[in-house]
């Protein structure tokens, strides 16, 4: 089963929060105090069914195949509400804009940007969705938010990527993606039922437009998230790629293309990348902007819980008036009342 409806357990009247496993489905009667959403987790699925593809991308489904990491069946435990507070909107976002450099004589591609406006929305949603992570896990998920959006901006406009990598040591999966047919950024990190084997791992998904996803799989021997992706491009891309902190949260992310001196981009340091623009001669090819957003909403919740309401609306909310529904790109949580989706299925059903 995709969800699971349950009763509720204890909710404080503070701050309506309990705690159970990531990603469960739960459902509850009557009020639960301001600010808090609801929502049910779709992300528990091993792969991940075509028809949750809706919810996973914001445009297409660049991610419906990026779910081997997570568990095959939904936890079960006590429900959890989570505290939300509102936060700017999308277009209220701060510009994430990238410079990419081609470093000429060298047969290089450099980017660099200042990822502080993006990290302080980043910790923005985390205190929407109520999460807080250990700084070891907080600091990897930054790095591989760098890490793909830097690797987006690297690539041809028409295409999106999504990367979930297990690591071991510490044992969390990361999800990260980035689009650039809409700027958006997104990622979380899990943290329960993931499962134990005796290699990291790295899943890279690549879509261009409307065309089929690109899958690529390696092993890694990283704990350091940059040395991971610069471990995917040796390993897969079959070029050098290396990253360097310029300054803090400033970041420059430097790879090799055709007839490209490796030797030199091999030496390179963050001392030599400080000092590269006086050394090297560097042309300004194009400047790329992004920001922080996932794309999901209630209209995405509904469309994944269509094919599931077919079976009968009393498998999905039992004799509860709402469940709550986990977005697996961000985490952000959504309640789902039963009379607004069957409101919402009859207007589909008259399209």
């Amino acid at each position: 089963r995709t969800v699971e409806s349950g009763q509720g357990g204890k909710r404080s009247a503070v701050r309506g929060e309990e705690v159970s496993g990531q990603g469960e489905v739960v459902s509850g009667q009557g009020e639960e105090g301001r600010g808090k959403r609801a929502a049910v987790s779709c992300s528990d699925l091993r792969p991940l069914p075509a028809d949750l593809c809706p919810l996973i991308s914001a445009r297409c489904h660049p991610t419906a195949t990026l779910c081997p990491l997570l568990p095959a069946r939904l936890p079960h435990g006590r429900p959890r509400v989570v505290w939300c507070m509102d936060i700017p909107p999308a277009e209220a976002a701060s510009p994430l804009e990238l410079k990419c450099y081609f470093v000429r004589h060298r047969n290089a591609l450099l980017v660099r940007g200042d990822f502080s406006g993006f990290f302080m929305d980043y910790y923005l949603h985390l205190l929407e969705i109520g999460a807080k992570h250990p700084p070891q896990l907080d600091q990897m998920l930054k790095e591989a938010l760098v890490g793909v959006t830097m690797h987006c901006a690297s690539r041809p406009w028409n295409e999106r990527h999504a990367w979930t990598v297990n690591f071991q040591h510490p044992l969390a999966n990361f999800f990260v993606t980035a689009d650039n047919t809409n700027a958006c950024v997104t990622g979380r990190v899990f943290t329960e039922d993931v499962r134990q084997a005796e290699r990291s791992v790295f899943y890279a998904q690549a879509q261009k437009h409307l065309d089929e996803p690109r899958m690529s799989v390696i092993e890694i021997d990283s704990v350091d998230f940059f040395k991971a992706v610069e471990q995917f491009y040796a390993r897969s891309e079959q070029r050098i790629a290396r990253f360097f902190e310029y300054a803090p949260d400033d970041f420059v992310f430097v790879s090799a293309q055709p007839q490209c001196d490796t030797a030199w981009l091999e030496g390179l340091t963050d001392e030599a990348i400080r000092a590269l623009d006086a050394k090297e001669e560097l042309s300004l090819l194009e400047q790329r902007t992004y920001h922080w957003e996932c794309g999901c909403n209630q209209e995405r919740i509904y469309q994944v819980l269509a094919p599931h309401a077919r079976h009968g609306m009393e498998d999905l909310f039992a004799a509860d008036e709402f469940i709550k529904v986990t977005c697996p790109r961000c985490g952000k949580l959504y309640r789902t009342h039963r009379e607004q989706f069957e409101a919402w299925l009859e207007d589909e059903a008259r399209r």
